[in-house]
């Protein structure tokens, strides 16, 4: 229900580090339409998220490069996968078309492709961020 205390369309850039890999679905649709509503016509969004393929977690699970060494072996909701069923909110994932859908819902789309993280060694060439990067313009 949260509301940010700022008014419609006059930011620029906004950024949500590490928010989306701990929170579900409904929970990233409310911020991902608080960023729509802030967002300038012009304006850019970069939200870092941890993209679920089976290709990705594999090379996660083999390579460990993070110290929480992210299995996401349990599946959550759909397209949502969660590393821990004891701490739910202490990793989660999405898949490709669950990312697709919550920045829909929210009247946003892509910049650009996702950016392709560090954190599973899964990329040859990995783009700046440890995590995967959405970056988001209105829709």
């Amino acid at each position: 229900d949260f509301k940010f205390p700022l008014p419609d369309q006059k930011i620029d850039r906004i950024s949500m580090m590490s928010l989306v890999t701990h929170i579900f679905e409904e929970e990233v649709v409310h911020y991902l339409r608080e960023t729509q509503r802030l967002l300038k016509p012009e304006g850019l969004a970069y939200v870092t998220f941890l993209l679920y393929s089976d290709e990705i977690v594999e090379a996660s699970r083999r390579n460990r490069l993070t110290p929480y060494g992210l299995t996401f072996e349990h599946e959550y909701a759909d397209g949502c996968f969660i590393d821990n069923k004891e701490f739910p909110t202490g990793g989660v994932a999405y898949t490709e078309p669950a990312m697709m859908r919550m920045i829909e819902a929210a009247g946003l789309r892509l910049h650009r492709p996702f950016l392709k993280g560090q954190w599973s060694g899964f990329h040859a060439e990995p783009d700046d961020d440890g995590q995967d990067v959405a970056i988001l313009r209105r829709a």
